[in-house]
């Protein structure tokens, strides 16, 4: 395949993405507005190497465009352009279903260059399961650094790549083990920010002591007082702070919270405000939407925190991802210890037989006992 179609309302900007593309080698097919896009792509839904489609026309906004052509071709890659870099606006248009958002403030020629980029990371229809299923575990491997080959754990990494060339906030839902930290490690890998990555388990600290560990705290502050502190969110200057369990934090640490997501700035216990730059990623095992209605957690905050989510599916939704995990754990084992052990193929049916309900973290847990235990 090497048909792009472009959807935009302006004739001058289509012809410029023709000429961009065609000095690649793509022929361009191009419609002049999201129904005669839709009705284009309709005819021939397999034609396409991409489609790539504007956000801002009049008769129809580009998430639609995405939405319908995903309902007949789930498989086609669609990038959306546009000249609004608005968070809000991003996640409408990945969350319609759009594997890539590009500005078109940018030139021309570097709107071609990521496209293309973009489009030859494509696992497309004519591979077989078993070109597939490697596709998957090489995007995992990349872009996570984790193992596993399903498509499901896929697309968690097809998120992580568009998420983490933003600076919105992310919010990670998953059930405990199920490997949250790893995908904000991997959303800071990928982002190209020069700080730290900074984690606090906001269910694990005190509740008196968690503000003076997040935004620091002056001398003399309060009792007990007698030094300096750094938060932990002035150590993730121009990096990524992790807030883990952000489902546990108090209310009225909530607060706090969201005037910092808001401003910018932090305020030291007994200190005066600081402009930090910083990107917060959040994770929770718990319906952060029942907790609000419930009064357990603000819904002011939520919206804050939600502007772009992350689901991670349990494992016993994602088995083809056991035997990866398994052989992984052994190996890292065998790095750890220098002894050598072999799984027996009866073992692997067993734990591949298995729900896990402690997700990757119980089949680690599970596989270090069972390593130290046999011969």
């Amino acid at each position: 395949m090497s048909t792009v179609l472009v959807i935009d309302n302006d004739p001058m900007v289509l012809h410029t993405f023709e000429r961009g593309f065609e000095d690649q080698g793509i022929i361009v097919q191009t419609a002049r507005g999201g129904a005669s896009g839709i009705e284009a792509f309709r005819k021939s839904p397999e034609a396409y190497l991409g489609v790539l489609v504007d956000f801002d026309m009049p008769e129809m906004k580009g998430d639609e465009v995405v939405r319908r052509l995903k309902e007949m071709n789930p498989d086609t890659r669609v990038i959306m352009v546009s000249g609004y870099d608005d968070p809000e606006i991003i996640r409408v248009c990945i969350e319609a279903g759009a594997d890539q958002f590009i500005v078109k403030k940018t030139d021309v020629d570097n709107v071609v260059h990521e496209a293309m980029n973009t489009l030859a990371c494509i696992c497309t229809p004519e591979m077989n399961e078993g070109e597939r299923t490697d596709f998957h575990a090489a995007k995992i491997k990349r872009i996570l650094n984790m193992a596993g080959r399903s498509r499901s754990l896929a697309g968690v990494a097809d998120l992580v790549e568009k998420y983490s060339t933003y600076s919105s906030t992310v919010l990670i839902q998953g059930e405990s083990g199920s490997g949250k930290e790893g995908v904000a490690r991997a959303i800071h890998a990928n982002s190209g920010r020069k700080g730290k990555f900074v984690a606090i388990n906001c269910g694990a600290i005190p509740k008196d002591l968690l503000e003076s560990e997040m935004f620091g705290h002056e001398r003399g502050s309060f009792t007990g007082a007698t030094t300096h502190k750094i938060g932990q969110f002035e150590e993730a200057k121009n990096g990524t702070i992790f807030l883990d369990e952000i489902g546990d934090m108090p209310l009225e640490l909530q607060v706090k919270l969201l005037r910092t997501l808001q401003e910018k700035t932090i305020q030291p216990v007994g200190g005066k405000p600081k402009k930090i730059d910083f990107r917060v990623v959040t994770a929770t095992n718990k319906d952060l939407k029942a907790a609000v209605l419930k009064g357990q957690f603000r819904g002011d905050l939520l919206y804050r925190i939600k502007v772009m989510t992350i689901e991670i599916p349990p494992l016993r939704e994602r088995p083809e991802d056991i035997e990866p995990l398994v052989l992984h754990f052994i190996r890292k084992l065998e790095s750890e210890t220098g002894q050598r052990r072999k799984i027996s193929d009866a073992a692997m049916r067993k734990i591949k037989a298995q729900q896990w309900p402690g997700n990757v973290r119980g089949l680690e847990t599970t596989l270090e006992r069972a390593f130290a235990l046999s011969k």
